[in-house]
């Protein structure tokens, strides 16, 4: 389910939940049928409980979006897949840029840039990140942008002969309704 379905449910359901949705599919299918670069299975286990958790997942969609930080990693989350990776980034780009709003002067990372810097240049970084987000909200428009984002990765390099490897699912202490419980040991 969409991030923004999981805040108000009964806000109206668009293409757009339908297409975000398709990512979060594709990350719990390779989260739990591919070997990723998570540090043990309890820490892949506790962001997919947290991730796609009724209750939590709302806000842990959001950081999932708006800060990548799974993304952001030296080695890529998936070592032996470089299209889906690459179509990963892709689509959290765009699906972000529906959540996350353009800088007000300097924001967040833009701020971090903007440290020691002209003041010309911090126009320009403002300008890129504002450019950026209204660029793939455009895409967002219809669904023809993320369609050829899918049909780009699996056509070029995707792992066809690749077999399913499902990963151990640890349970973990989370206290979550709805989520998965787990008596300490």
């Amino acid at each position: 389910m969409s991030m923004a379905l999981l805040y108000d449910q009964q806000a109206p359901h668009t293409f757009m939940d339908d297409l975000e949705s398709s990512l979060f599919i594709l990350l719990w299918t390779a989260l739990t049928n591919i070997p990723s670069n998570f540090k043990s299975d309890i820490s892949r286990s506790t962001f997919i409980a947290q991730t796609f958790n009724e209750v939590s997942g709302g806000m842990a969609k959001k950081l999932f979006l708006l800060q990548q930080e799974i993304l952001k990693k030296e080695q890529p989350l998936f070592l032996k897949y470089d299209a889906l990776n690459v179509l990963l980034k892709s689509l959290t780009d765009t699906f972000r840029s529906h959540y996350a709003e353009p800088p007000a002067g300097k924001a967040g990372i833009i701020e971090f840039l903007l440290e020691g810097v002209s003041v010309r240049t911090q126009q320009l970084l403002c300008q890129m990140e504002t450019y950026h987000l209204w660029e793939t909200r455009e895409l967002l428009k219809d669904h023809d942008a993320v369609l050829k984002m899918y049909t780009k990765y699996i056509d070029k390099s995707w792992p066809h002969d690749a077999l399913a490897d499902p990963q151990l699912s640890r349970p973990v202490l989370n206290g979550l309704r709805g989520g998965p419980r787990a008596e300490e040991s």
